[in-house]
């Protein structure tokens, strides 16, 4: 306006007055277009602001989110080895309120085992930038160690130097466990006396134990790699393989014996119990094999075979053919020659009664059956009337505490047993008319059998050593080989014998077996 006067002063021409106004006007509509782009760009700056502060808002819910659901336990250590601050896991510090506090040694928060390792590895990973790994023990109260596993990172500043390493620790105490358990268990497989071996699901070996090539005499370079067909002595059947691989590959163990060949091509017996081993589903994985060399228990069942045929039938004839002319020679001599016939006789006699007493001994020990349900309260009343038609002048009395089928887990044949005690409290009884009672009282679990006499007595040393308490020495030949077969057919039949006084005179044998419940 004013230079548009001052031109009318001077006498400017009308059109030259109008154009500082024109000016204006395009000075006007520059600046409020530029006031427009201002305002859109500040309402497109705030619009930028508002998502990234969204954003910024979203990822800290996330990262909060991370923290609380993480199984980690995740904090900062500086350099000096002061915990700054725990992001996640205070609950796995032993002090969680202390835990909770930030900016403390980290020696005040964990022991000294585990705040050396972490202090030490955040100083390397400050010095060098690189990630370190470590394992440290947290004690709890009352409780066995924890392990964890940490990792550590440096953390970076966009502005300033940092001096901060982000921990990020893991409970490992269970893989550690697994880890002691493993070397526990390949300790024992390699230290085992029998022979082991792991073969995948195919049947190659993976491994085998110091054991394997003392049994086989195959060492490790020479079986990895191989088939138990390595073994393979010709002797069993396709049937026994067939069977076998069809009881593994369904997931249940074998458990047989076998007749292999080694390495120098001598034949070996064993037992072998194959289990396999699956995965979470259940498929079958891997099969673990031990085999155990019986040749020398097989060979003294071959032993005991022979005596027990000698004992059955040689022995057996022959003293029936001396008893035969004992009994000839009483009938037609007298005087001094008939009781030495007679003698002769009752001897003979004894020595088949031993004889029956030793081949039942040899059929226990050379038996592979085990005990099993066996209904006993007839056994032993048949037991009791032979006892009866050997020895008349005996009186033997029978109590039985007991359902008639009441059943006990026994080896075959532990009526005999019971028989052998009858049969020792008659003849070593001191009466004319020996007392014998005979009891049998059924429990929850067991069943006693008591067989109690008035005769003199179990001598001492024989009760001792049949329990294991003195040295077996020299034992009567009657009683004492009874006594055994009595405890080696109660042993083998898992119960417990025990010997006692009677009152006033004479011994109570008892034995406990377990009561079937199959009765």
């Amino acid at each position: 306006m004013a230079i548009r006067q001052a031109l009318t002063v001077v006498g400017a021409p009308p059109r030259l007055r109008e154009v500082p106004g024109f000016i204006v006007s395009i000075l006007t509509v520059v600046l409020v277009l530029y006031l427009l782009q201002y305002v859109r760009q500040e309402a497109a700056l705030k619009d930028r602001m508002q998502t990234i502060n969204d954003e910024l808002r979203a990822n800290q819910n996330r990262l909060q989110a991370v923290l609380e659901g993480s199984p980690d336990t995740i904090f900062l250590v500086d350099e000096a080895g002061r915990c700054r601050e725990i992001l996640a896991g205070t609950e796995t510090f032993p002090d969680e309120e202390a835990a909770a506090s930030v900016d403390r040694p980290i020696d005040e928060l964990l022991s000294d085992e585990a705040a050396t390792a972490i202090q030490e590895a955040a100083e390397t990973t400050h010095r060098t930038g690189d990630s370190e790994r470590i394992e440290y023990p947290v004690k709890q109260p009352d409780e066995q160690p924890a392990w964890y596993e940490a990792r550590t990172a440096p953390l970076q500043h966009p502005t300033e130097e940092s001096d901060l390493v982000l921990f990020t620790a893991r409970d490992v105490t269970e893989r550690k466990d697994r880890e002691q358990n493993l070397r526990r268990f390949r300790r024992a497989i390699d230290t085992a006396g029998h022979a082991i071996y792991i073969t995948d699901h195919d049947g190659t070996i993976e491994y085998v134990n110091p054991a394997f090539e003392e049994v086989t005499g195959y060492a490790p370079e020479e079986a990895l790699g191989q088939t138990p067909k390595l073994l393979d002595s010709g002797q069993m059947s396709d049937d026994y393989f067939a069977a076998l691989w069809e009881t593994i590959l369904a997931g249940d163990v074998w458990d047989e014996n076998i007749l292999n060949e080694k390495k120098s091509g001598a034949l070996y017996h064993a037992h072998q119990t194959i289990a396999p081993t699956t995965d979470e589903s259940g498929t079958v994985e891997e099969f673990v094999a031990i085999q155990t060399d019986i040749t020398p228990l097989k060979e003294r069942e071959r032993q005991l075979k022979v005596l027990s045929r000698v004992l059955r039938h040689n022995l057996r004839n022959d003293m029936n053919v001396v008893l035969g002319k004992a009994r000839a020679i009483q009938s037609a001599a007298t005087g001094k020659t008939a009781a030495d016939a007679a003698q002769i006789e009752q001897t003979s006699e004894g020595m088949l009664s031993l004889a029956e007493t030793y081949r039942d001994i040899l059929d226990l020990i050379g038996t592979s059956e085990s005990p099993r349900p066996i209904s006993l309260v007839g056994r032993l009343r048949t037991q009791v009337q032979q006892f009866r038609q050997e020895y008349p002048e005996a009186h033997v009395t029978v109590e039985i505490d007991c359902p008639e089928e009441t059943a006990v887990v026994a080896m075959p044949g532990v009526e005999r047993a019971v028989g052998e005690l009858l049969e020792n409290a008659a003849v070593h009884a001191e009466q004319a008319h020996p007392a014998v009672t005979l009891r049998v009282e059924g429990h929850t679990d067991t069943v006693l059998i008591q067989v109690a006499d008035t005769g003199p007595g179990i001598p001492a040393v024989e009760r001792e050593t049949l329990l294991g308490e003195a040295e077996i020495g020299s034992l009567s030949h009657g009683t004492g080989l009874g006594l055994w077969f009595v405890y080696w057919i109660v042993t083998r039949s898992n119960g417990h014998l025990s010997f006692e006084e009677n009152d006033p005179q004479g011994s109570i044998v008892t034995i406990e077996l377990e009561r079937s419940t199959r009765e």
